[in-house]
């Protein structure tokens, strides 16, 4: 008997809509980056190995960043 396939994963963040807007003090996960910039994982992470879009912070192993700097580096 054949073993069941697995579902093969990208190993990509997933677009998560922010329970708080830009203009209030917090934080964003790069599921929530994604989602208000419209990028993919991909392009993200080049613009911030371009230094195009500011590195995250890290907390254990979450990477984020305070709503300020993600309105900041689109020019809100």
């Amino acid at each position: 008997m054949a073993e069941p396939t697995r579902k093969t994963t990208s190993g990509h963040t997933r677009v998560r809509t922010p329970s708080i807007s830009l203009n209030m003090p917090g934080r964003y996960t790069t599921g929530n980056v994604l989602a208000v910039t419209g990028w993919s994982h991909s392009t993200l992470y080049n613009r911030i190995r371009e230094s195009k879009f500011p590195k995250p912070k890290q907390d254990g192993r979450l990477n984020y960043w305070d709503t300020s700097v993600v309105r900041e580096a689109l020019g809100l």
